[in-house]
C-alpha cells in the first residue's frame, strides 16, 4: 500500500513515516499540497494523510484537488488535526473515503487504523 503523507511539522511527518515504514508500507512525503500535487501526479497513492493546514496549499484545498482528479477521487483521505483545528468542523467528508484522526493519536493506534483501512480496500474490492 502506497501512502502520502503531508505535513509541515518534519519531526512529526518524519515518525509517522518511521511507524508506517516500520509496518510494511511504501511511503512518500510532501511538506505541503503543492509537493503534494507532484507526487499524486507520478504515483499510484492509496491513502493521502495530510494535516489541515500544512503552509502554502493546505489539507482542505489537497483534499479538494484529489476529488476533483478522475485518478484520484476514490482515494481515502485521512485530516489529521489539532485540538485548535476549527475548520475541521467544515469538513465534508465522504465516510467511505475520508477520515479524521487526532494528531496526539498514540502511533500504535494510528497504524492500526491505517491497517484497517488496507483491509477495508481489499473488502471493497472482493465485494
Amino acid at each position: 500500500m502506497d501512502i502520502l503523507l503531508v505535513d509541515d511539522n518534519a519531526d512529526y511527518l518524519l515518525l509517522l513515516r518511521e511507524a508506517l515504514y516500520a509496518s510494511g508500507y511504501n511511503v512518500f512525503l510532501a511538506r505541503d499540497g503543492l509537493e503534494a500535487q507532484e507526487v499524486l501526479g507520478c504515483s499510484n497513492i492509496d491513502l493521502i494523510i495530510s494535516g489541515l493546514r500544512p503552509s502554502h496549499f493546505d489539507g482542505l484545498r489537497l483534499h479538494s484537488y484529489a476529488r476533483g482528479s478522475e485518478k484520484h477521487k476514490k482515494t481515502r483521505f485521512m485530516f489529521i488535526i489539532n485540538d485548535d483545528d476549527a475548520t475541521s468542523s467544515l469538513l465534508k467528508l465522504n465516510p467511505k473515503l475520508d477520515f479524521t484522526l487526532h494528531k496526539s493519536t498514540p502511533m500504535k493506534d494510528f497504524v492500526r487504523l491505517v491497517d484497517s483501512l488496507r483491509l477495508k480496500r481489499f473488502e471493497d474490492e472482493w465485494a
